[in-house]
């Protein structure tokens, strides 16, 4: 794959924050869930910024699913 044809975020820190996850939405998820009208499934961690964007996620007919706090680390292959 291209550099070209990958998307990303980045800024000095190298946390997500709120900007970033939006930013994210639009860019990446947003074109994505538009390919079809049925509904999706997006699974997240329990990061505050991402519950704070909830409502955003389901503008596009995505259901978020959260992964319990301090289980993310068990739940990654």
């Amino acid at each position: 794959m291209l550099l070209n044809d990958i998307e990303f975020l980045t800024q000095k820190n190298a946390w997500t924050d709120k900007r970033i996850f939006s930013e994210w939405i639009e860019r990446v998820w947003k074109p994505i869930s538009l390919e079809t009208n049925e509904p999706k499934l997006l699974l997240l961690d329990s990061y505050s910024i991402h519950k704070i964007s909830e409502n955003d996620l389901k503008l596009n007919n995505t259901i978020p699913i959260y992964i319990p706090s301090f289980c993310t680390g068990s739940c990654q292959p």
